[in-house]
């Protein structure tokens, strides 16, 4: 899991929650199968209504999301709620992401961003008071493999640490250009 500050600034953010509140909500078991539908309980903006796509676009912009608007099928590899909603604005509602390393509750400050592998479970536990208002969308990575991702994410942390530590020698430059390498090795494009 990677949480990302700040992906949406305050004004952002309000401008996202005035907007939100002033127009129609569906039932989100709209967009699930037969067995989502079983447990999904939410309200939602309708898949490609102009609201939900303009403020999608808003979302995406980040530099460290993309996600394809308009184009060819997106394998959803990963998964990513933007919060909205201060934690204290409401009770409850944490996201719950089951992976191989157990079971983690996310409540994040409004504009932050969580990301975590697709292939994980996860749900979002029951408000019991207040309203919790997120993002969610998935994201289709360069890299198909999750534990490629992993490798490649952890060797990237490892380089900048050293880089912060020790600047840049010809060890650290050879760590780098292994990791372009992996990536030019993996990424499909």
């Amino acid at each position: 899991m990677l949480h990302i500050p700040g992906v949406l600034t305050p004004e952002q953010v309000r401008d996202m929650r005035a907007r939100l509140a002033a127009t129609d909500w569906i039932d989100g078991r709209a967009s699930v199968g037969s067995q989502g539908a079983q447990v999904k309980r939410n309200r939602q903006l309708a898949e490609g209504s102009p609201l939900a796509l303009e403020l999608g676009q808003v979302v995406s912009g980040d530099g460290a999301i993309r996600a394809q608007r308009g184009g060819p099928a997106l394998r959803t590899d990963v998964s990513c709620t933007v919060f909205l909603s201060e934690p204290d604005e409401y009770e409850g509602g944490e996201l719950t992401v089951i992976d191989s390393y157990g079971t983690h509750e996310v409540k994040l400050p409004a504009g932050d961003a969580i990301v975590y592998p697709a292939t994980s479970i996860h749900q979002v536990q029951p408000v019991t008071s207040g309203e919790r208002v997120a993002s969610f969308l998935w994201v289709q990575s360069m890299v198909r493999d999750d534990w490629q991702r992993a490798m490649l994410y952890e060797l990237d942390t490892n380089i900048q640490a050293l880089r912060a530590k020790h600047g840049d020698g010809p060890e650290l430059v050879g760590l780098t250009g292994h990791y372009h390498n992996l990536l030019r090795q993996w990424a499909e494009t």
